[in-house]
């Protein structure tokens, strides 16, 4: 479990006295667990929710009002892409980082145009997802640097 303690770490400061509230729809277990264990690490993020398929992300949405989503784009019963754009219709205030292996500026673009507030690829995680989530919540649309049409594969 996260807490917030008085050392002056920059996502502590940006965040307090509120922990930023997050779900994670991710359909791989593992990788979801190792997703939490480095977030709840990080004083200022709370792990809320978890979630296998973008359908049980919206049932859970009934009961939990979290500040940012990681959206996987390719699971079960909905789709991540499908799911972030009922989430925008239904809370919009609520940011959506997409966690992808997707490279393709397809889905990058797919992805901004379903209202995704960010695009991570999951290879990436381990380096730039806090930053993503810090971008996110101050209203920036984080795209990692070197994903761009030109690079893209």
């Amino acid at each position: 479990m996260s807490t917030i303690d008085d050392s002056p770490t920059f996502l502590g400061e940006l965040l307090r006295p509120c922990p930023c509230l997050i779900v994670l729809a991710e359909d791989h277990g593992l990788f979801r667990s190792m997703v939490k264990q480095c977030l709840e690490s990080t004083d200022g993020l709370k792990v809320v929710g978890e979630v296998e398929d973008g359908a049980a992300l919206l049932e859970i949405l009934k009961y939990c009002r979290p500040h940012v989503i990681l959206m996987d784009i390719t699971m079960p019963r909905m789709s991540g892409l499908e799911a972030t754009r009922r989430v925008k219709e239904l809370c919009p205030e609520i940011k959506v980082l997409i966690l992808t292996m997707h490279r393709s500026p397809a889905y990058l673009q797919e992805a901004l145009e379903a209202g995704a507030d960010g695009y991570l690829l999951k290879e990436d995680t381990d380096t730039e997802l806090i930053e993503a989530i810090c971008r996110v919540m101050a209203g920036e649309v984080y795209i990692p640097p070197g994903l761009t049409e030109g690079e893209a594969t």
